[in-house]
């Protein structure tokens, strides 16, 4: 039935509305995951700097121990825990390097994420104007009045109801169905 369409039509309407909801809770958790991916490359490039300074100390503590050591002023184990502090301050920064890396992947990742959202949005969007539209249509069905058909036969009857429950859609269409509706009433005298 017509009414049966434009309930149909509501709940269609409502549940674009709710995937709109969801559309727009996933562009902001897409938001704020660029904004602690930026965070991390922040952090992530205060700890490769930090681990630069330890590397050139480092290496400065190890050239100076090499100095002494030649002067004979320190013992050959005051180079080599030097020599592992270096060692230790070259990996750390190797690591460091790697977790900066990781972080602009994340934010490239998060970023194309929140593009996908965004993309998402538009489109469940874009699902309430077309659910919006087909309420409309169903409801100018609602609208449209049966005549009432008298003196006409069963089959007339019949096709008169058919060509009515056929009218979906904009409103020329139902223009059209609504006037072979009235042609076939107009005619009906006739037929008696």
């Amino acid at each position: 039935s017509f009414e049966a369409r434009v309930s149909q039509a509501r709940a269609n309407v409502a549940s674009a509305g709710a995937a709109v909801q969801v559309a727009r809770a996933n562009v902001d958790n897409s938001k704020a995951a660029i904004e602690t991916a930026q965070a991390n490359i922040g952090s992530a490039k205060a700890n490769v700097d930090r681990a630069k300074v330890g590397l050139v100390d480092a290496r400065r503590t190890l050239e100076r121990n090499k100095q002494l050591l030649n002067q004979a002023l320190i013992a050959q184990s005051d180079l080599d825990v030097a020599q592992t502090a270096y060692e230790s301050a070259v990996s750390q920064l190797k690591q460091v390097e790697s977790q900066q890396d990781a972080s602009a992947g994340q934010f490239k990742s998060a970023t194309a994420q929140a593009r996908l959202a965004e993309a998402q949005h538009l489109a469940a969007l874009a699902q309430v104007e077309q659910a919006k539209a087909a309420l409309q249509a169903a409801e100018l069905e609602v609208d449209v009045v049966e005549p009432e058909p008298q003196g006409l036969s069963h089959a007339e009857t019949r096709h008169a109801q058919q060509a009515q429950k056929r009218m979906v859609g904009p409103r020329p269409q139902i223009r059209d169905a609504s006037g072979q509706l009235q042609g076939l009433l107009e005619q009906a005298p006739n037929l008696v």
